[in-house]
């Protein structure tokens, strides 16, 4: 379903309540799912199966997915266990497979001022995609990247909902609003089933048949907006309280783990930086999560390799398969995370670094 009005924010995603100032995502063109935001997003800037992507092998298969379904072919660039790549080798890179479109994700929260020089570097060049899932409650997320999206859920306590920023779609002249705008809740809850009816179809298949189904999977027509019950949580979360909460709880993982030998993954979040977790490498990782899980304590693994990458990024692949995250949000109190590193030294005793083979 395509409007046949100039591209802009439709009726539905001006319905944002933004009455509270400290309210960060006001003006944001908000969707029900972080991955329409950024295929939105793609679309929206022209990208097609003539640009060739960059992409962190650390991640997820679900900001793959735009980009598959658009065919365009996809290098994969390793990460470092300082959370970022080698610039020198993503340089000679992008020369060498004549990139157009660079992708990064500001992991756990971090930002890197290394990206902002590099974009700098290359400025006409090569479009900068910024992935702020982690990151919306730092203070520079966002400010990089051509193109910006972020998938709330990552960090804030929503049910759905993720946003689409940045110069490449607020001046884009080409593409025309696709969002269902105006419809009546029994509409939108029809189309939502329809969509995850097919991506349940769509995953079937891929599970069955490998990956290359989700290059046969159509570009979406039609995106819906955030829900209303997100709008209003996003409305009314007290953001100066909620990261001063996961700062403190990050600097109680810190005390809690002094007299435990361990390999964090964040050494120190930096000024302006509020982290979505407390990461870690741990020998046993397996071992660990399924013992605190026959506990009921479901620790999150961030990403498992998806299967579209292939084995040359060693580290990445080392950090998928040997991380896990310390929770730092709103529902866990000191307590909680005292009994969680007892019930992880009760599985792998008071020595949890990961030594590599």
């Amino acid at each position: 379903m395509i409007s046949e009005k100039p591209f802009s924010v439709s009726s539905s995603f001006s319905l944002a309540l933004n009455g509270r100032k400290e309210n960060p995502f006001g003006d944001k063109l908000k969707f029900i799912m972080g991955r329409d935001a950024l295929e939105y997003s793609l679309v929206a800037a022209g990208i097609n199966e003539k640009n060739n992507v960059l992409f962190p092998a650390y991640t997820c298969i679900e900001p793959l997915v735009p980009f598959l379904k658009l065919k365009c072919p996809i290098y994969y660039y390793d990460i470092n266990d300082d959370l970022k790549p080698d610039f020198i080798d993503l340089k000679k890179t992008i020369k060498e497979k004549n990139i157009t479109h660079f992708f990064w994700i500001n992991y756990f929260g971090l930002i890197f001022p290394e990206y902002s020089s590099f974009k700098k570097e290359l400025e006409g060049e090569v479009i900068f995609i910024e992935d702020c899932s982690h990151s919306v409650l730092s203070e520079d997320s966002g400010k990089t990247g051509d193109i910006v999206f972020a998938s709330f859920r990552k960090v804030l306590p929503v049910p759905d909902g993720g946003y689409a920023d940045g110069k490449m779609i607020n001046t884009s002249p080409k593409y025309k609003s696709s969002v269902i705008a105006a419809l009546s809740a029994g509409a939108i809850l029809i189309k939502t089933l329809k969509i995850f009816k097919d991506i349940k179809v769509n995953r079937t298949k891929i599970k069955s048949a490998g990956h290359t189904n989700y290059s046969d999977m159509p570009v979406n027509e039609t995106f819906l907006p955030m829900s209303a019950l997100s709008r209003r949580i996003l409305a009314r979360i007290n953001y100066e309280q909620e990261k001063k909460q996961r700062l403190e709880k990050f600097g109680i993982w810190k005390q809690l783990l002094a007299d435990i030998p361990h390999t964090s993954m964040i050494a120190d979040p930096g000024p302006g930086v509020i982290p979505s977790g407390y990461p870690i490498l741990i020998k046993d990782r397996e071992k660990v999560y399924e013992g605190l899980k026959r506990k009921g304590i479901y620790l999150k693994i961030d990403w498992e390799v998806p299967e579209v990458i292939n084995e040359n990024n060693r580290n990445s692949r080392k950090i998928a398969l040997n991380s896990v995250t310390l929770p730092i949000h709103r529902n866990v109190g000191e307590t909680d995370l005292k009994k969680i590193k007892e019930a992880i030294i009760n599985i792998i005793g008071t020595d949890w670094r990961f030594i590599e083979d």
